[in-house]
């Protein structure tokens, strides 16, 4: 029962380890954002995101826009590794939370100092929106994600009552592809840290 127990404890090291390792965060970023671009071509979503007729697979768009959600999440938590090597449990981030394990992609990329404009961080609150609920359920389970708020982009694109946030489109994904090289090159790039 004791070699049982520490291989429990070398195996849940081991995993703690492999946490810490951008690449295999970058890694995943890569392969999420390869299933989200596979599933957008499938969608025919041209500039105007969902619901594009004489496509049969046209809601594909919305599960599409939750991988590429998961997709910058796991490239901004590589830089935030790379930038903030703090390891374990007792990691506090800059909003008192322990660890970083906040889906807000905008907070997560303030946190290491990474500079966004106005229209980048609007993207980003539509892929925190998408991994939080709007990719997965049919409305959010708490009331603060219900409200798309003011000055947001799609605040006036949403039909009266509607509370999802359009999903990615044409623009929205060459909106996405830069920034999504951008953070990967700040996450690569040897003389950063």
């Amino acid at each position: 029962m004791e070699d049982l127990r520490k291989n429990q404890d070398d195996m849940r090291k081991g995993l703690l380890n492999v946490m810490w390792e951008p690449s295999l965060w970058i890694w995943y970023a890569r392969t999420m954002k390869e299933a989200a671009d596979v599933l957008f071509s499938r969608s025919g979503a041209n500039n105007s995101g969902r619901n594009v007729k004489g496509s049969k697979y046209s809601d594909l768009v919305i599960p599409a826009t939750l991988l590429y959600g998961y997709a910058m999440e796991n490239v901004i938590k590589a830089l935030v590794i790379k930038r903030k090597p703090k390891k374990g449990p007792d990691y506090i981030d800059y909003k008192g939370h322990r660890g970083w394990s906040g889906h807000n992609l905008v907070c997560l990329l303030k946190s290491v100092g990474f500079e966004l404009d106005g229209d980048e961080k609007c993207f980003l609150d539509t892929l925190s929106a998408y991994i939080i609920w709007a990719g997965k359920y049919p409305a959010p389970f708490k009331e603060e994600h219900l409200l798309i708020p003011d000055g947001h982009p799609d605040r006036n694109s949403c039909a009266a009552g509607d509370t999802l946030p359009e999903p990615v489109d044409k623009l929205k994904r060459t909106k996405f592809e830069l920034l999504f090289k951008r953070i990967l090159k700040e996450c690569t790039d040897k003389n950063r840290a």
